[in-house]
């Protein structure tokens, strides 16, 4: 689905590079995250998946398609979409279902189908009791799962989150990885961009990225109970890591786990067979 082949970016001439020869490809249907502290290039490959930058060396590949061909532009939007930080970013209609239909609109989709798209999208994302609502009488997590609705109307085959929950509180944050959840069910490829390794521990693949150089790529149970690793480039392990680590220290044998759901189901084990 995606191929990033020895990908740098610069911006301006004289400014640091932003990425170096990063080597990253993400199959179709997977779920991939990608982790890295503040600076370390999570954004701007974000926008170089999409098209909105242009690698300075490599290429991207979307689907066979370069990013780097102007020509191919208007197909690569079919492609893939991105959901940013910022919901107020994406929205500009007066209306959900209006703000939902800018995207397939502007696409070209005729209007019969703009409008089963927009009822469908909402659905997905739990949003469809509100079409006709004032986006910004909304939660911030409302607004951000109408944001990927609007992506999803589009019927792109791929969604990159650019640190999507960033802004929420941790209501919002559930509605939208709910949201995602759902993405991924559908069979969707998501590229998921986060420094949280709560978050990044659903994923199928965790990528690091540390100084704009791709440091580590491996299962979520590999990288997350790496504590040295993700120390190293500026990560807090997920919670479940550093409890089940505590836990071990003090004398209770808890197998190395990455995942909130793991640790409880193994210490109640234990506590159980006491």
């Amino acid at each position: 689905m995606l191929e990033v082949d020895g990908v740098s970016y610069r911006y301006g001439p004289e400014g640091p590079l932003a990425l170096e020869d990063v080597h990253l490809s993400v199959s179709a249907g997977e779920f991939l995250a990608v982790t890295g502290a503040n600076g370390s290039g999570k954004s701007t490959l974000a926008l170089l998946l999409d098209g909105l930058l242009v690698p300075t060396q490599g290429r991207v590949l979307v689907d066979g398609l370069n990013t780097a061909d102007s020509s191919v532009r208007p197909v690569l939007r079919r492609r893939i979409g991105v959901v940013f930080q910022n919901p107020d970013n994406q929205i500009i209609a007066p209306s959900v279902e209006d703000d939902v239909a800018f995207g397939p609109e502007n696409l070209g989709v005729p209007a019969d189908r703009i409008a089963d798209r927009v009822r469908w999208a909402l659905d997905v994302v739990g949003m469809g009791l509100y079409r006709t609502t004032d986006p910004h009488a909304l939660s911030g997590g409302q607004r951000q799962r109408v944001a990927v609705a609007g992506v999803l109307a589009m019927d792109v085959p791929c969604l990159c989150f650019d640190e999507a929950t960033s802004l929420l509180d941790p209501v919002g944050r559930a509605e939208v990885l709910a949201a995602a959840a759902e993405v991924r069910r559908l069979g969707r490829t998501v590229v998921w961009i986060t420094h949280d390794m709560e978050e990044a521990a659903i994923a199928d693949r965790v990528v690091v990225l540390g100084g704009g150089v791709l440091r580590a790529v491996g299962s979520p149970r590999r990288i997350l109970a790496n504590e040295a690793l993700l120390q190293r480039w500026g990560l807090e392990p997920p919670p479940a890591v550093a409890i089940a680590r505590r836990l071990r220290d003090g004398g209770m044998p808890v197998p190395a786990v990455h995942r909130r759901s793991e640790l409880v189901r193994a210490v109640h084990s234990m506590l159980t067979r006491r």
